[in-house]
């Protein structure tokens, strides 16, 4: 009986061990300005999953244009993630930063710069207790795209999300990837009847 007793107390410490809590998924808005199209920006919906152990963010928008439904959805960018303090005794920050660099079929440049103030949130449940972490509740900043060859365009996006606690929670108790985390919120979109551009 003492044997079993152990047994279970183990499983449950390895069980505590491996709750998942390195995934993040926010929406929110997006300001999003193609200077080849208009000056004026367009206001889209936006959800970002980041995945903090690998380094990466996802983003998706939607919306419609020209009255009709359509999303934009990129690969997913492994940069840097950094959390803490720039300063000591400075406020804790999540910042999230991606660049690339391309010439090989013309001129690709693309940056990821996303940063929040870090507060205790849930991001999981471990046997039906939460599990917290100190993460950005929200994050702000910017995608910038341009892509140079025959043709050229110009993309800026200024972003303002916020932690979608549900399902945050939902994917880091499931155990999923961020890919498969991210294609789900694209079948969400495409049964919504956003369609990819």
């Amino acid at each position: 009986m003492k044997f079993s007793v152990s047994l279970a107390a183990a499983v449950l410490s390895l069980a505590s061990l491996s709750a998942r809590a390195d995934l993040l998924i926010y929406s929110g808005t997006v300001k999003l300005i193609e200077l080849e199209v208009r000056k004026k920006p367009f206001i889209r919906k936006a959800f970002l999953v980041t995945d903090t152990t690998g380094k990466s963010t996802q983003l998706v928008t939607y919306g419609k244009f020209d009255g009709v439904k359509n999303r934009d959805g990129e690969p997913i960018n492994v940069g840097d993630f950094f959390s803490g303090a720039l300063t000591t005794g400075g406020p804790l920050l999540d910042i999230y930063t991606f660049l690339r660099q391309d010439d090989t079929g013309g001129v690709v440049r693309h940056s990821v710069f996303l940063r929040g103030f870090q507060k205790e949130v849930q991001v999981s449940m471990n046997q039906g207790q939460p599990v917290t972490a100190k993460r950005a509740k929200f994050l702000k900043g910017s995608v910038r795209r341009l892509v140079g060859g025959l043709g050229a365009t110009y993309l800026e996006e200024e972003l303002s999300l916020e932690l979608d606690k549900e399902r945050t929670i939902d994917v880091n108790v499931r155990g999923v990837s961020a890919a498969t985390a991210y294609d789900e919120i694209l079948a969400i979109l495409e049964a919504k009847g956003f369609t990819d551009l």
